[in-house]
């Protein structure tokens, strides 16, 4: 089957550092490009799942706020729960 070349325009530091990365690897940049290519037709979509994962759903942010405000000392507005489940409840209704 005959090649066919591929152009495409990314960040050159982009690229220098992934051509780093895969030396290390002992791939080229060109067969690290073939693999990916390969492993869409295989996988029949992204070899990978694209995801949101890193960041943190808006029930975490606010519990991470919540959190560094009573570290920072500043609880006058926590209450005390008898339950998880009840601060879990407290916690949700923020959101709301």
């Amino acid at each position: 089957m005959p090649n066919t070349v591929i152009q495409a325009r990314v960040d050159e530091t982009a690229k220098r550092e992934a051509e780093s990365i895969l030396n290390e690897l002992g791939i080229s940049l060109s067969d690290g490009i073939r693999m990916f290519i390969s492993q869409v037709r295989v996988s029949r979509g992204l070899p990978f799942r694209p995801s949101l994962a890193e960041r943190p759903n808006p029930s975490l942010t606010r519990a991470l706020n919540r959190a560094e405000q009573y570290l920072a000392g500043d609880t006058a507005d926590f209450n005390r729960f008898d339950s998880v489940d009840d601060a879990l409840a407290d916690l949700m209704k923020d959101g709301e």
